[in-house]
């Protein structure tokens, strides 16, 4: 006997293609960056979870990360009502706090201390 354990996940992704001519050409194409997010929380406690953010050194500073995220944003709270997302970031990734807080207008409700493997803090 196996257990499941079902997550609403979501996934967006941005690609851009080579060939501006022939977009249709997928292998033109390639990806610069996505989003996943799920479901957490139980009743009156669902809310939307930020897993993980990407985007393609190349293709930073130009707004892929803004239009990821509000897409997911958007659609959890489209789909399900959420009334807030929530994420956590490295103290040390100092790049990804500027977007969240500055550019996306996530608040900091603390620290939550040794978050990741390697013993560091997340906001």
């Amino acid at each position: 006997m196996g257990l499941c354990c079902l997550w609403i996940l979501y996934n967006f992704v941005a690609s851009t293609c080579l060939c501006r001519r022939r977009p249709w050409y997928w292998w033109y194409c390639f990806l610069v960056g996505y989003v996943v997010a799920r479901m957490e929380g139980v009743g009156v406690e669902r809310h939307g979870y930020i897993l993980s953010l990407g985007v393609l050194p190349t293709h930073r500073k130009l707004g892929v990360a803004r239009k990821l995220m509000t897409a997911v944003q958007n659609a959890m709270v489209q789909e399900y009502g959420f009334v807030y997302v929530s994420l956590h970031v490295r103290i040390s990734n100092h790049a990804a706090v500027n977007l969240y807080t500055k550019i996306l207008g996530y608040e900091d409700y603390g620290t939550t201390i040794r978050f990741y493997d390697d013993g560091e803090d997340a906001l």
